[in-house]
């Protein structure tokens, strides 16, 4: 299969990175197919948590991100499809609680396989 080179950075990942460095790099070990990858500065940028904790922050980053235009930026949230946030949501959706205008979850959880 021919595929484009990938491209990976870590950007304030702390101890974690390491970790998935050498996932990445496993990877070619798994795959027959798998891409080269490449660590190094990255125009793609994957965030696995909430970018901002307030406005002033948000507005840095739309500041900072109309500067940089060809960047493209995806958070993703790891624990989206657990039956508990899926459960989570959907009362969210439901409009039992009116219009939020802040949403906090805190997961805490003993096994993925009890939804308890």
């Amino acid at each position: 299969m021919n595929q484009e080179n990938a491209v990976v950075g870590f950007i304030g990942a702390g101890g974690i990175a390491r970790s998935h460095a050498f996932a990445i790099n496993s990877l070619r070990y798994l795959y027959n197919d798998y891409p080269e990858v490449e660590l190094a500065a990255i125009k793609r940028i994957y965030l696995e948590k909430p970018v901002c904790s307030n406005h002033d922050e948000e507005i840095a980053l739309v500041e900072l991100i109309s500067k940089h235009p060809g960047v493209k930026i995806q958070v993703g949230f790891q624990y989206l499809f657990i039956a508990a946030v899926r459960e989570a949501l959907s009362f969210w959706k439901s409009g039992k609680f009116g219009l939020p205008i802040h949403f906090e979850l805190k997961y805490y959880h003993s096994d993925y396989l009890q939804r308890e």
